[in-house]
């Protein structure tokens, strides 16, 4: 893992917090990104206890300099919950499917063909760093509008 590491490839630990995938592995493996799994994000919006787990990890990730994904992402309320507790990557139902990889780029560019229609006609932002919780909030009419 070191190896490839060195030669520039990124490295995620997937489905954080279940399985094989623990904090032990925060010790052995320097990630570029912790992917939260799924099953902590089904329940965020009506679980205390998986909100708290969730804004731990996403915390913890920031503090050793990972950015981290919030995997499973299906509604606006899981969206909108994420954006407020600092996450700023998701992936998920709410966005698409999984795509054959055929389709990947005519995907994206009808993402960016709509996210570009949806921002010429949202109200203009102050400017914020891009990795900011704040630039999502600021892009939340193109998430939705996309999604």
């Amino acid at each position: 893992l070191e190896q490839i590491m060195a030669l520039g490839c990124s490295v995620a630990l997937d489905d954080f917090g279940t399985g094989a995938s623990s904090l032990a592995h925060l010790l052995e493996v320097k990630p570029d990104a912790i992917k939260i799994d799924k099953s902590f994000i089904q329940s965020l919006t009506n679980s205390h206890t998986n909100n708290i787990l969730v804004t731990t990890i996403i915390e913890l990730s920031q503090k050793i300099g990972a950015k981290v994904v919030a995997e499973g992402v299906e509604t606006s309320d899981q969206l909108d919950k994420l954006i407020n507790i600092g996450c700023t990557y998701v992936q998920g139902y709410l966005f698409s499917k999984p795509l054959p990889a055929r389709d990947c780029l005519a995907w994206l560019t009808a993402m960016g063909n709509s996210r570009r229609q949806s921002m010429d006609h949202a109200p203009k932002a102050k400017p914020v760093d891009g990795s900011s919780p704040d630039a999502l909030k600021e892009d939340r009419p193109a998430l939705r509008k996309a999604g």
